[in-house]
């Protein structure tokens, strides 16, 4: 009940100080002080978009991981670091340079694609890819390719799976 209180009151995708992902403030009833940053904190964001995945909003977490690793990006590109936390008004970094807080969290971005990597040899894969663009993942030789419920895994020892379902399936390598 209280995840469809927060996505039906309090997200707006299109509202543009959600630009950079949910901030931290907002108005609410009375105005803000005029000397408050209001700020998107990458940490926070990731505990919400969870919560959200978790209570089936997939696509509007997607929406919000998606804006999160564009301010990410802007990070990396422009100030050579990752940083903990964005100002809304300027989408400048404003907490410290390469805290861990501000690193990618990898396996959110995994589970909102319906992918889990147990192994070069095991691989999760259930519901569909929210993003708009496919998912693909590459490592010791396991590759994973999503877009929306279509799937092809293709194992090291060259064993490959393709797969359109949303149902959730544990795929394995042939043993030898």
């Amino acid at each position: 009940d209280q995840g469809k209180i927060l996505v039906e009151n309090l997200l707006d995708p299109e509202a543009e100080n959600h630009s950079l992902g949910i901030p931290e403030t907002w108005e609410a009833g009375h105005d803000l002080p005029k000397s408050l940053s209001i700020e998107t904190d990458i940490l926070w964001n990731t505990l919400i978009i969870e919560g959200l995945m978790k209570n089936g909003y997939q696509e509007i977490a997607a929406v919000y991981f998606s804006r999160m690793m564009a301010a990410t990006l802007k990070g990396l590109r422009h100030f050579s670091g990752f940083f903990t936390s964005f100002s809304v008004e300027s989408g400048q970094p404003t907490g410290p340079r390469n805290a861990l807080a501000g690193l990618v969290p990898v396996q959110l971005f995994l589970s909102l694609a319906g992918i889990r990597v147990f192994s070069p040899h095991k691989v999760a894969v259930w519901g569909r890819n929210p993003f708009p663009w496919p998912v693909e993942v590459h490592w010791q030789g396991l590759s994973v390719w999503r877009n929306g419920a279509d799937t092809l895994v293709t194992f090291p020892d060259g064993t490959r799976y393709e797969k359109t379902s949303e149902k959730p399936a544990i795929l394995a390598m042939k043993s030898e």
